[in-house]
């Protein structure tokens, strides 16, 4: 978890924290620790926030390719 300390009184902003949750996720066969959710709270005033995201549907995305030069031969003198 991450919290600022020290907030200026006269800062619009009260209080703010943000949380980061990882996981283990199977993605193409082979097991990564990756962020699953998130959570950011913040107070300003008497308002607050929270905002939660999830992270799903890990894919992923390769290529192969193949580079090669053709040179032609130079003739000897």
């Amino acid at each position: 978890m991450l919290k600022p300390y020290d907030i200026p009184t006269n800062f619009a902003i009260r209080s703010v924290s943000t949380t980061l949750d990882y996981e283990f996720t199977t993605v193409a066969g082979k097991k990564y620790l990756l962020p699953a959710k998130t959570e950011i709270t913040s107070q300003y005033g008497f308002r607050s926030t929270r905002n939660v995201e999830e992270f799903l549907h890990y894919r992923k995305f390769g290529t192969e390719t193949n580079l090669t030069f053709d040179t032609p031969e130079v003739p000897l003198h």
